[in-house]
């Protein structure tokens, strides 16, 4: 800005110099006449017309005025191109209050706490929703026992220093709803991603009700073993009917029963196991096994049981890829309010291998793929750290999905992340219209039973102490493959998936992106305004985001206030 300046002036002092140069002189041919070496004019070139003296102006006077126009010509040009800085700089700014926002900042916590009020008794005279937004607060409890990750994130991945934080990024203080705020900013988007404590307009500001994000510790995969078992069990399910088959080695029956009875459940000899890591992450923490390289194992005597901290997981039975490609679906569901349950679906995008999809594995030793205890998580982090990068494995890269594998082998994102819609076009193309069309109902109907299936034999881990239980809320994603039937199966579940850094997305992916968490900002402030002004029952228009049409928003799955299931079929 100050070089702008600058420039303006250095070129107002060149007008006001040329200004000067037009002096008028006297000539003893013609009185009024201009001489070319006044005007620094080449030698030879024509004298300039004859100005007539009535006509000759004040040189001074002209100089003047020249210098002013040209000084207010820039001072409105920097004004102008000063505000667009400022507001772009607001946007982007990390702590630091900025003229407009310094209005917002600038309302008392009673100011927003009294609005609030005045909201929840309109609501009950007319049901008109509050105004939406964040609100300051203290943000850095994030630095607290609730989520230990989620400052370090906010830090690293955000740009967001959480230490003292009183107020979020100060474009997320504009009241108004986010889903109608399409050019929010990335750092905006990663906050509101990564964050576990809000504080908001519709539930009091600071002096009001802290909004908590659940949902840490799920992640382990042994945990989601044991839920579903006791969930199958209570609700008399068919076992493996929403994830596949998944053992806990840890236990010595157990894994005593995997090395030597692995045909129970794995039909053929080539059928692929993943060793997992229980609390492995981003796909790093994976060994591939064929059932009959475990029963060489078994008969070598080389079973090592128990295994602490492995899992098991066999693929996918009849697995179904597209164009010779394995890939998985991330699906994402939100839960704005614990009591009473509201859970939200949406149907997210996939997830692709970039190698073509075989079970056939490379020949090994047997020390080779009987040396799974590496697969543990310190372990393979160690081996990260030596330089050893898992998604370099070029095998391993043919049945991990995880993008960070398939970003490995191609510099092009959209052939590692693409459009949950490409299913329907395949069904259509493989199947024809009719049956495509049925086929894609089925799958859709299938992938919501087994979140649902999944989520709900989960929910009771999530409960803390009774406040945070009632004001938490969770957004978590599910990784899900399907068989060529259109089951959808649970492979995988995160409470903290990754907004996806460091890398170019396709223009849809980054705008879906920014959709999902806008929109589930939103949904949460609804839900929790709803039990501030102890409302059960969500208004008869439901959410009004500019969103509700799209075909990727958020379904209401399930909602314990109306009764339960609200999905069809």
């Amino acid at each position: 800005d100050f070089q702008l300046l600058v420039s303006v002036n250095r070129k107002a002092d060149r007008l006001a110099t040329m200004a000067m140069r037009r002096k008028v002189v006297g000539s003893d041919e013609r009185p009024g006449a201009r001489t070319n070496s006044d005007l620094n004019l080449e030698e030879g070139a024509p004298p300039l017309p004859r100005v007539d003296e009535k006509e000759v102006k004040d040189p001074a006077s002209e100089w003047a005025q020249t210098r002013m126009r040209t000084i207010m010509f820039g001072v409105m040009l920097f004004c102008v191109l000063g505000g667009a800085v400022l507001s772009t700089t607001a946007s982007r700014s990390k702590n630091k209050p900025i003229d407009g926002y310094a209005i917002l900042l600038g309302q008392s916590d009673e100011e927003v706490f009294n609005t609030t009020k005045k909201d929840v008794g309109r609501f009950q005279r007319t049901g008109d929703l509050p105004t939406f937004g964040l609100s300051k607060g203290r943000y850095f409890y994030m630095e607290g026992k609730l989520c230990k990750n989620c400052a370090l994130k906010l830090r690293n991945l955000c740009g967001y220093e959480t230490t003292n934080a009183t107020h979020p990024p100060l474009e997320l203080l504009k009241p108004g709803r986010l889903s109608k705020r399409s050019k929010l900013s990335e750092f905006a988007q990663c906050f509101l991603w990564y964050a576990n404590s809000f504080w908001t307009r519709p539930t009091g500001g600071k002096n009001g009700f802290l909004l908590t994000r659940l949902g840490a510790g799920i992640d382990d995969k042994s945990l989601l073993i044991t839920t579903m078992d006791a969930y199958e069990k209570q609700y008399g399910c068919k076992q493996y009917q929403v994830i596949p088959p998944t053992l806990d080695l840890n236990t010595t029956q157990v894994c005593n029963e995997f090395f030597h009875h692995n045909d129970h459940w794995a039909e053929q000899p080539n059928s692929l196991w993943f060793m997992k890591a229980a609390d492995g992450s981003t796909g790093r923490h994976v060994h591939l096994l064929q059932r009959k390289e475990v029963e060489e194992i078994a008969a070598a005597g080389k079973s090592d049981c128990p295994r602490n901290g492995s899992i098991a997981s066999l693929e996918v039975p009849n697995l179904w890829t597209v164009g010779g490609h394995k890939f998985d679906n991330r699906i994402y569901l939100f839960v704005p309010s614990m009591k009473p349950l509201t859970i939200l679906f949406r149907r997210g995008h996939l997830r692709f291998s970039v190698q073509n999809y075989t079970l056939d594995t490379k020949a090994r030793s047997m020390n080779e793929f009987s040396a799974f205890g590496g697969l543990l998580k310190e372990e393979r982090t160690k081996q990260v750290i030596a330089g050893h990068k898992p998604e370099h494995d070029e095998e391993l890269a043919r049945h991990v999905t995880n993008p960070r594998f398939g970003l490995s082998f191609t510099n092009d994102s959209s052939q590692v992340i693409q459009p949950f819609e490409r299913l329907w076009h395949e069904l259509v193309a493989e199947k024809g219209h009719v049956k495509g069309e049925e086929a894609w109902a089925r799958l859709q109907k299938s992938v919501r039973n087994a979140a649902l299936q999944a989520f709900y034999s989960l929910k009771d881990r999530y409960a803390h102490l009774d406040y945070h239980t009632r004001w938490g809320f969770v957004l978590i994603a599910m990784d899900v493959a399907y068989d060529k039937d259109m089951n959808a199966y649970v492979l995988d579940v995160n409470s903290g998936p990754s907004f996806y850094h460091d890398h170019e997305w396709p223009a849809w992916f980054v705008k879906e992106r920014s959709s999902l968490i806008r929109e589930a900002v939103d949904h949460l402030q609804e839900a929790a305004f709803l039990k501030v002004a102890q409302s059960p029952n969500r208004t008869k228009e439901g959410m009004q985001t500019p969103d509700k049409k799209s075909k990727n928003g958020w379904d209401l799955l399930y909602e314990e206030a109306a009764g339960g299931v609200k999905r069809k079929g």
